[in-house]
């Protein structure tokens, strides 16, 4: 839900919307460089947490590659869609094939977002939490760009991080007192695995 919003909302600035944008998809940019910064430096920290706490932190380096995996794919499909619709040249038409083409690879990018706004790329194997945290963070940083326009685009730049931080807040709430799991925890969902070295 919360990739969903943050998505949502990038995709709203890409219109230029109520002058939010300054050029076309500038929000999409934005959430291209956000996701995979805030990715790949929280699960850093993470790992390296874990690690001098004394857990084995082996066993997670295949759902870590994984998530970079599905990130790079997801990523570059997206910025193949932007590139054939809006940054392709209006003398240059696109023949059937290539229109086909394009509507399948659409349609498969939309069911891949709502794969991965379930575990933000696969971080919920890593850690229950991090899905939630991820996608807050990554909106916060997407909205950067956007924070000095007018009244109203503030307050529709700030509307995707504020909802995504009151959902995370949340998540992480009901994990601590449900579950017991806390963000600062080593959390393995093997059967088998014990978590220590």
């Amino acid at each position: 839900m919360g990739a969903l919003i943050c998505i949502g909302v990038q995709v709203f600035h890409a219109g230029s919307v109520f002058g939010l944008a300054d050029e076309p998809f500038g929000g999409i940019s934005a959430l291209v460089w956000a996701v995979p910064i805030t990715y790949l430096s929280a699960i850093s920290v993470m790992l390296l947490l874990w690690k001098r706490r004394g857990y084995s932190i082996r066993p997670l380096w295949k759902p870590v590659l994984k998530g970079v995996t599905l990130m790079v794919a997801y990523f570059g499909i997206l910025l193949f869609l932007i590139s054939f619709t809006i940054g392709r040249p209006e003398s240059d038409d696109p023949s059937l094939k290539e229109l086909i083409f394009a509507f399948w690879l659409f349609f498969f990018f939309v069911f891949a977002t709502l794969a991965v706004a379930r575990s933000f790329f696969g971080s919920a194997a890593i850690h229950p939490a991090l899905p939630g945290l991820l996608s807050a963070v990554a909106a916060w940083l997407a909205a950067l760009p956007d924070l000095n326009t007018s009244a109203l685009g503030l307050l529709l730049s700030l509307g995707g991080p504020v909802s995504l931080t009151a959902i995370s807040g949340l998540e992480l709430s009901r994990l601590r007192q449900h579950y017991g799991i806390h963000l600062y925890t080593y959390y393995l969902h093997t059967p088998d695995s014990s978590g220590h070295s």
